[in-house]
């Protein structure tokens, strides 16, 4: 047992509790419905300090939580009642090795340190598409990005890790240290440690890009598929497009592309020409510096401080199979609020992104804990609203609707996927968690042993990479001291 104030003479970092001015800011998330109220915030300054937190929650029974850009919509880096150990105040950072092509990145760093500080080299690696996202859980989780097509996952690019462990202690896993939990964390989430740097291969990158939001109405919509599934038969690994529906400001319902290409303005006007000969009512493309690419989306759906659902499914089928019904459907409930006329409606993002599988695909599904490398592209389903207090309706209404939408895109499905396909991305799974969490930890608390009604989406995410992550699972945190995100029941067996 180590009471607070013995601990505060060991913590380099800040520590900051309910009654202090700091607390509001402390605990504030991307999305405003992830917010929890933790006993202590604890900001390390060092892998020491991250070390002395982890010991310092276990010794106390404290529930603990790990926040590196906060951007997960279930919760999963926050805590109720006990330690939120905060990684992004003082571990956001990007050392570049020019020479060697690597990047050293802090465990709380947002992606938008990583883009800005390679780049000047002439350098960059896959990493997501929204730059005020963390490293951390996009890595941990497996990582798609614009340079996804060329350079494969971001897992694909981790050289090395720095990781405390459940008893505090600091280890490096890569391939020839701890190989096993080197292997876990690429795809495992947040289930084994807590990574304090990232090690990650840089590739030469051009400094400017073709990429912009392209708009375009509804008459279109069925020419719109038929030239983005033509595409999606030999997508070049230089290239990337965004395709969805939303909410405008005036609440008319959009027909959105983002476009990426790898290359001169002239270059990918030329390559996107039969979607740009459609006549778009808004084309923003145009060549911008590289690292402006993962800013694209941050206001457009992705402000911080609004309330969000987000869930995924992957793309089974053609979108003509069904992007006309998804539409429809998406128009239909943003009409209006579901049951207060006087509010907004909800806001709604169907997002198909139709990313180059074939470097991903290179890598066998068994050589990382990432197993569902495709090819099917990932369907984002998010929906956002604004409102100070919780609204457990709201929440019911945007699980419904995503499910809803699901159920369309794999009702379309032209086959059964096989075990190593895209079954859906667990870092857009994120909104399922809190659930499975709290069952889970009531599970541990009440030791029952059968783990069937938990590893249902274990085994959707994970497969047959399952019962390895098992066993490195009760090596290395065999009481669940991590268990924020999809849990991993341990088992020695």
């Amino acid at each position: 047992m180590s009471n607070i104030e013995s601990f505060k003479k060991i913590f380099k970092g800040e520590i900051v509790e309910p009654s202090s001015p700091e607390y509001p800011k402390a605990i504030a998330r991307w999305a405003k419905n992830a917010e929890r109220n933790a006993r202590y915030v604890l900001f390390p300054k060092d892998e020491q300090d991250v070390s002395e937190a982890v010991k310092f929650a276990t010794a106390n029974g404290l529930p603990l939580a790990v926040k590196g850009g906060g951007h997960n919509p279930s919760g999963a880096s926050s805590i109720d009642d006990g330690v939120s150990i905060d990684l992004n105040r003082h571990f956001d950072t990007a050392r570049i090795d020019p020479e060697n092509k690597l990047g050293y990145v802090g465990g709380g760093a947002l992606w938008r340190t990583v883009d800005h500080a390679a780049i000047k080299h002439g350098l960059a690696t896959p990493g997501g598409t929204v730059n005020h996202t963390g490293v951390g859980g996009l890595i941990l989780g497996g990582g798609f990005g614009y340079l996804s097509g060329k350079h494969g996952l971001t897992i694909d690019n981790l050289v090395q890790a720095t990781v405390v462990l459940a008893d505090g202690s600091i280890v490096t896993a890569s391939d020839t240290s701890h190989p096993d939990l080197f292997w876990a964390i690429r795809g495992g989430g947040g289930n084994f440690g807590i990574v304090t740097e990232f090690v990650l291969k840089l590739h030469p990158q051009r400094r400017t890009v073709f990429a912009g939001i392209v708009l375009f109405a509804p008459p279109v919509l069925q020419q719109l598929v038929a030239v983005l599934d033509n595409w999606w038969k030999e997508a070049p690994e230089n290239g990337l497009i965004m395709f969805g529906f939303a909410c405008g400001p005036d609440r008319g319902p959009i027909i959105m592309t983002v476009l990426f290409y790898n290359g001169s303005e002239e270059e990918g006007r030329q390559h996107y020409k039969p979607l740009l000969d459609l006549g778009p009512v808004v084309d923003m493309a145009k060549e911008i510096p590289y690292e402006q690419v993962n800013g694209m989306w941050n206001q457009a759906a992705n402000a911080h401080g609004r309330r969000y659902y987000m869930t995924g499914t992957s793309l089974k089928s053609t979108l003509a199979a069904h992007a006309a019904e998804v539409f429809e459907h998406t128009i239909k409930f943003s009409e209006k609020h579901p049951t207060d006329p006087s509010r907004p409606p909800l806001e709604v993002l169907v997002n198909y992104e139709l990313l180059p599988h074939h470097k991903i695909c290179q890598v066998p599904s068994d050589a990382t804990a990432y197993r569902s490398r495709g090819p099917q592209p990932n369907v984002l389903v998010m929906i956002s609203w604004d409102q100070e207090e919780k609204d457990q309706a709201d929440v019911k209404h945007a699980r419904t609707f995503s499910r809803e939408i699901a159920a369309i895109v794999n009702a379309s499905a032209e086959r059964e996927l096989k075990e190593n396909e895209n079954q859906g991305y667990g870092n857009y799974s994120k909104s399922f968690s809190v659930t499975v969490c709290v069952f889970f930890a009531y599970r541990l608390s009440q030791k029952v042993t059968d783990p069937t009604d938990l590893t249902i989406r274990s085994l959707d995410l994970w497969g047959d990479n399952y019962p390895r992550l098992q066993k490195i699972k009760y090596k290395y945190d065999p009481t669940c001291v991590f268990n924020k995100w999809i849990p991993i029941q341990p088992s020695a067996t």
